[in-house]
């Protein structure tokens, strides 16, 4: 199956797409994950995270 160019570039960018809606969601993930640890173990004065 041969490929044109533009096909090329459009995979490439779902590729991108797909990879940078992984990335966000796992950050997203530990993020919230992280803030909830934080706030079971009492420490209320850290919860200012970025």
């Amino acid at each position: 199956m041969r490929l044109e160019g533009w096909h090329l570039v459009v995979f490439l960018a779902m590729l991108l797409l797909v990879a940078a809606v992984v990335v966000g969601v796992t950050l997203l993930v530990l993020w919230t994950v992280r803030v909830v640890r934080r706030r079971n173990d009492g420490g209320g004065s850290g919860a200012k995270l970025p």
